[in-house]
Formats: structure tokens, C-alpha cells, sequence
């Protein structure tokens, strides 16, 4: 019985061990569970966490790159689209004219006078100028239309139209009109017009390339015709264009076979009609399309690129041809036009100085004319030559005086000796009290300077009187002679 007692005591002792065991097992177990439970959901946590930071720089690099994107299509300055942008714009607008059948029109928009804005403002005044200009141009188109800024003050506006019937010629004006109001700078007002030239696509061209250059031909003919002018593009204007491209091909000829020619109209005093002096003017005969306008023939330089070298030519042909009758008459002068592109020739002074110690002339006896519209355009760099030349003895007149921009601030800033009152106040002073008046007070500003006054167009003995009587001293016209060769001496 005792033995019996002691198994069971012992069978006891180890069930309860076991059970001990095994519950020691099972709390050990549901740790260890617990345990993997907490660490998968921190790694579910981490995993969440970490999903979420991808998405987030996912989202960042995808708003990086748009942002790159439209950073590299925009011009920075005016927050308008760039010439990039404006390309690619252009294509596809091209692409769905042809395949759609939608039309637009490409209108190139350009300031007139930007270049004297920079030089009176500065270039601060002048970025000012450009988001003007970029926000006026914002103002009058749609959403849907391409506003970009080419570069400098170049604009282009790719413009849906309705139907091949409608016209942007509106569009076109009214640019040109909101642009009659001067811009404020520095609580300054600034007068900035621009000229505008237009294609429209398919009507003109289906071709991008030639599209762009179907509307700069029209802006080029709308600069032509003055400040603050609109055209569209058509045929005659293309016409015109292979002209000047023909033209070009025969003007370099000319300058290698000297068929330029200069002729001098005289100038005189009024007292005795005598002569003091001449102007020297470019002319050109054509061998098949006869006597050229001497303005045709420097446009025609200027877009060939042979500016610089017809105006040196002629110039070195005036003073040559010139130089006897200089040397004999020391008293006697000369006067030469110069463009506004001259102002910007920085070798034109050394070239002008070099011809006159070649020939003996002495530079007091060369006058330059330079129009109000070229020192307006570009003050700084007329200043620059004036001052350069001027210096070395040679003298200067203001032409046309009275029809531009100029004052008498103007006149007393710059190195000028004569003023040139133009052709339109002799013509009307006779028979016109107001204009008569105008005529005397310039004649009598210009004595009161200290300089000497010519009055231009004078082409009938009353004329000439009238200007005598109104204190004028010199004159040019018709009435004393006819631009023409110099004799032989």
C-alpha cells in the first residue's frame, strides 16, 4: 500500500511538473507572440511610414520636374512663354491648322524706340518697360491664345481665329492703341509705341517657317511706314521683298564698279545768293530700273547687310570729289548726312579723320546733318560720335529742324553749329501767319544759340524774300540749284 501510495505520489509530483512545464511553455509562447505581434507592427508602422516618404519625394521630384518644365518655358523677366515655348507652340498650332482645319494668325510685335528707353532709364527702366509691355499684351488676348516674349523687345502672340474669313486686324489695332499710353516708370511717364506685322496660317502659309517670315516682312514693312502702325501680310509685300532681295545682289555690284553717285546741291547766303557751301547726296542709277530713291537704296544696304560700307563709300566719294574746291575756297564747306546706324559705327570717326588727312581737308570745312529722329532714337551713341569728331574740328547741323523730337536742351547738350529748318515751314510760311510765326521764332532761336540757321526748300524768289525778312541768313532749294555732279576743275 505504501508503494502504491509513493507512485502515486510521484505520478503526481511529475503531472504537476509537466504542468508547470507546460504552462511556463504557453506563457513563454504568448510572449514570444506578443512580442512578433508589436514587432510587425512596427515594422508595418516603419513600412507605412517609409511608403509614405516615397510617395512624398515621389510627388516632390514630380512637382521639381514640372517645375523645371515650366521654368524652361518661360521667360523669367516677363512670366511670358519663351522662345522655346513659342516654337513648339508654333508646330503644333501649324500641325492642327493641317489636320484639324483650324486657323490663327502669327502676330510679331516690336518696340519702336526701346533702345532710347534703356539709354534715358537705364536697363532697371527698361525691365519695367517689358512687363508693361508683357502685361498690356496679356490684357487684350485670351487664355487660350500664345502670348511669348521672343527676346530684347520682340513679342509674338499666336492668336486662334474662327474661321479663315475672321481677321486679328482688331487685335492687331488694338496693340497698337493701348500702346499709345505711356508706360509709368519711377512715377515717370515713357512713350513707347510699337509696330505690329501679321500672317495668317493656312491662308498665307502651312509652313512655320515661312509663316515667320511672311509676318516679320509685314513688320518690317509697318516699322517702314513710322512709328505705330499695324499690317498684314499679302502679296505686294512679298513682291516688294524679292525687289530688295534682287536690289541687294545689284547694290553690292554697284559699290565694286562705282555706280554710286554723289551730287551737291548749293548753299547760299540770302543777303547776295552766293554760294557758302553744299550738300553732298547719294545717288544711284540703276542700269535696268533707272534712278534709285536714295532712301530705298540705304534700306536696301541696311537689310543686306552693306551699310557701313555704302555710307563709307560715299562718304569717301564726297569729301574726294569735293577736296579741290575745299583746298581752293578755305571759307567753303560741306555737309554730309548721317543715319541713325552711323551713330553706332565705332569706326566711322577714324575713317571720316583718315580720308580728310589723306586729301589735306580741314575738318572745320565738313558739316554732318543729323536728323531730331536719329538723335532721339539713340542720344548716347550720337553723343559718342559728335563728341569724337567734334573734337578733332569737324562741325555738325541739326536736319529738319522743327518736325521732331528735339529742344533746346537738346540742342545745348550736343556739339551742333547749324540748324536746318525744314522744308515744310518755307513751303507754307508765305501764305501761312501761324507757320510764318513758327519760322521767325526757330530762325531767331537759333541766333540767339550762336548758330547758324539754313532754311531748306526755298523754291521761288518769294520764298527766298520771306526768309530773308525773317532774319534768315543761309538757304537751300530749288530756287538757287538742282542737286548735281561737280564740274571737272
Amino acid at each position: 500500500m505504501d508503494d502504491v501510495e509513493k507512485i502515486i505520489a510521484r505520478l503526481q509530483r511529475r503531472c504537476g511538473r509537466e504542468r508547470n512545464a507546460r504552462i511556463a511553455a504557453e506563457e513563454i509562447l504568448e510572449q514570444k507572440s506578443r512580442e512578433l505581434f508589436d514587432v510587425n507592427q512596427r515594422l508595418a508602422g516603419l513600412n507605412e511610414q517609409l511608403e509614405r516618404q516615397v510617395a512624398e519625394r515621389t510627388g516632390a521630384l514630380e512637382a521639381e520636374r514640372a517645375h523645371a518644365l515650366a521654368i524652361a518655358e518661360i521667360d523669367q523677366l516677363t512670366g511670358l512663354k519663351n522662345r522655346h515655348s513659342y516654337k513648339n507652340a508654333l508646330g503644333q498650332a501649324v500641325g492642327q491648322a493641317a489636320s484639324a482645319g483650324k486657323f490663327f494668325a502669327l502676330l510679331f510685335i516690336d518696340l519702336d524706340n526701346f533702345k532710347a528707353l534703356n539709354d534715358t532709364y537705364g536697363h532697371g527702366g527698361g525691365d519695367i518697360v517689358l512687363q508693361q509691355v508683357a502685361s498690356r499684351l496679356k490684357s487684350l488676348t485670351r487664355a487660350r491664345d500664345h502670348v511669348a516674349r521672343l527676346g530684347g523687345d520682340e513679342f509674338a502672340i499666336l492668336a486662334e481665329i474662327d474661321a479663315e474669313t475672321d481677321s486679328p486686324i482688331n487685335l492687331a489695332d488694338r496693340i497698337v492703341d493701348v500702346f499709345n499710353e505711356p508706360i509709368p516708370i519711377d512715377h515717370r511717364s515713357a512713350d513707347c509705341g510699337v509696330s505690329v506685322g501679321f500672317a495668317l496660317c493656312p491662308r498665307h502659309s502651312s509652313d512655320a517657317g515661312e509663316l515667320q517670315r511672311f509676318a516679320d516682312l509685314a513688320l518690317y514693312s509697318a516699322k517702314s511706314k513710322g512709328r505705330g502702325n499695324a499690317v498684314q501680310f499679302d502679296v505686294s509685300i512679298g513682291s516688294a521683298h524679292r525687289f530688295r532681295l534682287a536690289l541687294a545682289a545689284d547694290l553690292a555690284s554697284a559699290l565694286e564698279t562705282a555706280a554710286l553717285e554723289i551730287h551737291y546741291q548749293p548753299i547760299v547766303n540770302l543777303l547776295d545768293e552766293r554760294p557758302v557751301g553744299m550738300e553732298a547726296l547719294l545717288r544711284w542709277r540703276h542700269p535696268d530700273r533707272g534712278w534709285i530713291d536714295p532712301l530705298t537704296v540705304l534700306k536696301t544696304a541696311e537689310e543686306c547687310g552693306l551699310f557701313d560700307q555704302v555710307s563709307r563709300k560715299c562718304i569717301e566719294l564726297a569729301i574726294t570729289q569735293a577736296a579741290p574746291l575745299l583746298i581752293t575756297n578755305p571759307s567753303f564747306w560741306l555737309s554730309i548726312n548721317l543715319a541713325e546706324q552711323n551713330l553706332r559705327d565705332e569706326q566711322l570717326a577714324a575713317h571720316i579723320n583718315d580720308i580728310c588727312e589723306r586729301l589735306n581737308v580741314v575738318p572745320s570745312q565738313i558739316r554732318f546733318e543729323i536728323t531730331e529722329q536719329a538723335l532721339i532714337r539713340d542720344i548716347h551713341a550720337a553723343h559718342e560720335i559728335m563728341s569724337e569728331l567734334g573734337n578733332r574740328g569737324f562741325r555738325f547741323a541739326i536736319d529738319d529742324f522743327g518736325i521732331g523730337y528735339s529742344n533746346m536742351l537738346t540742342l545745348s547738350r550736343l556739339p551742333f553749329h547749324t540748324i536746318k529748318i525744314d522744308r515744310s515751314f518755307t513751303q507754307e510760311a508765305v501764305d501761312n501767319h501761324e507757320t510764318r510765326t513758327i519760322a521767325s521764332a526757330m530762325i531767331n532761336l537759333g541766333h540767339a544759340l550762336g548758330l547758324d540757321v539754313i532754311v531748306e526748300g526755298v523754291e521761288t524768289a518769294q520764298q527766298a524774300h520771306m526768309m530773308r525778312e525773317l532774319g534768315g541768313h543761309m538757304a537751300q532749294g530749288y530756287h538757287f540749284g538742282r542737286p548735281s555732279k561737280l564740274e571737272p576743275s
